[in-house]
């Protein structure tokens, strides 16, 4: 994986996955919808069993086609 943190602070970390092999491996195979449900959707329930004081928004993922993963990550408040 390519990443780029974008900005971090204290209470925030954002950052950019800009090339990943898991979306690279599935989309190969013709599978991205399985890729999808696979890899991209446990983030935000790994989040929550890690530690619950934080959240996660992703607007986009490369599994479905954006030109990027952009994870923020916030402590709830």
């Amino acid at each position: 994986m390519d990443v780029e943190v974008v900005s971090e602070s204290d209470d925030h970390l954002d950052f950019n996955v800009t090339r990943c092999q898991y979306a690279a491996f599935y989309k190969e195979l013709g599978l991205a919808d399985l890729g999808i449900r696979v890899h991209c959707n446990r983030d935000h329930a790994m989040l929550a069993g890690f530690n619950d004081e934080l959240e996660l928004s992703r607007s986009q993922t490369i599994m479905e086609g954006g030109a990027c993963c952009d994870f923020r990550f916030r402590k709830r408040s």
